[in-house]
């Protein structure tokens, strides 16, 4: 599905979904119990537990759509119903600056407009306030590691970076269909 240099997010799913060689044979992903995440392009996959088929945790579907401002309360149903939501945004220098300084829960990157994205992030809660100028700010999970933002997580007032008006991606699994 390509990586930072080019990456799709939906495609992702694509290949985890596919059982042919090209989706390594299998239909699914391992939980953190058995792979923990590590900011590292080069953790090879040998590295997952000895018995990962049997923790594999099958998807049934995924789905993408693009977003547009009006949708906040579709994405915050989204993630209440089925789990967090992938989706893209802009990442500049000053919110990788930001990110790496602001280790405060209740700290949120300010409204900053773009139009285009170049990074994919996992949106998994959300904040409403009042007193924040475009209504509140979403909770996200970021890729770099738990020396970013508050343990990899950060909040972005919404709209920022272009966060929850672009790609939005969903994952459907089967929650009984695997053992932990």
């Amino acid at each position: 599905a390509g990586s930072c240099m080019g990456g799709i997010l939906y495609r992702t799913f694509k290949y985890i979904i596919d059982e042919t060689e090209e989706g390594n044979n299998c239909n699914g992903i391992v939980p953190e119990e058995c792979m923990p995440y590590q900011a590292d392009d080069t953790v090879a996959c040998e590295d997952k537990c000895s018995n990962w088929i049997e923790h594999l945790i099958p998807l049934v579907n995924y789905s993408r759509w693009n977003a547009e401002p009006e949708d906040r309360e579709l994405i915050k149903t989204e993630i209440l119903t089925k789990g967090p939501v992938g989706t893209s945004m802009y990442v500049n220098r000053d919110f990788m600056t930001w990110h790496m300084n602001s280790h405060d829960p209740d700290d949120y990157y300010p409204f900053l407009e773009k139009r285009y994205t170049n990074h994919c992030v996992l949106m998994l809660g959300w904040k409403d306030d009042p007193s924040i100028g475009n209504g509140g700010y979403w909770i996200c999970k970021n890729s770099w590691g738990p020396g970013y933002g508050y343990n990899g997580f950060f909040n972005i007032e919404y709209g920022s970076l272009h966060v929850d008006d672009s790609s939005i991606v969903t994952v459907e699994y089967d929650p009984d269909s695997f053992n932990f």
